[in-house]
């Protein structure tokens, strides 16, 4: 899902896997770009297997139907679209390309790091999207060229640190979201990562 980054000025990539023993992931990760505006998004649904891709399909196609310029909007629509079944940990997120301006809502066990010189990450609300959340506040920041953003389920370890994995900050975004879910994925789960970085 990488895009060329000579026309876009961006480059992306997505990698994920179920959890061992399972053919399907209930993880998905969400990534459009359109007229300058990266939105992304990734679910980890409760559960695992069949069920759980089945509700992720449903988020990936509500979310690909209906960005918004607010992502809290965007969190509270799939809340409704999810409510009354299996709900979901969701992350979502809106950069404008040519500025590196991002907002970013979660809520749940979803994570979303910049890495790089003075690396920033971003926190979720506790709570679970088609069930219970509460007031979901706009987390606002930037990205610029000397950083790769990475957003990923729970199934990647989150303590991991760029000072032991340097090649991070100039690898491609495939090379990233791979390197983050096959060396960091917990055994027993779902895992994905999404990756992006600005090129010039």
């Amino acid at each position: 899902m990488a895009e060329s980054e000579l026309a876009t000025g961006l480059q992306f990539a997505e990698f994920g896997r179920p959890m061992p023993g399972e053919r399907v992931s209930g993880d998905m990760a969400i990534a459009e770009l359109n007229e300058g505006k990266f939105y992304f998004a990734i679910v980890d649904v409760l559960g695992h297997g069949a069920r759980a891709h089945e509700v992720a399909q449903v988020a990936k196609t509500f979310l690909s139907a209906n960005w918004k310029p607010s992502v809290t909007q965007m969190i509270m629509g799939l809340h409704e679209a999810l409510s009354g079944g299996r709900g979901a940990a969701v992350g979502v997120g809106i950069l404008d390309v040519p500025s590196g301006e991002l907002a970013y809502s979660g809520v749940g066990n979803t994570v979303f790091r910049i890495l790089g010189p003075n690396p920033v990450r971003f926190y979720s609300r506790e709570g679970v999207v088609g069930e219970r959340i509460s007031t979901i506040p706009e987390q606002t920041g930037s990205l610029d060229n000397e950083h790769v953003a990475v957003l990923y389920t729970d199934g990647v370890r989150a303590s991991f640190e760029l000072d032991a994995h340097p090649q991070l900050l100039s690898q491609e975004p495939s090379r990233v979201s791979r390197t983050l879910v096959e060396d960091f994925g917990k055994q027993f789960d779902d895992a994905t990562c999404l990756s992006f970085r600005r090129v010039k």
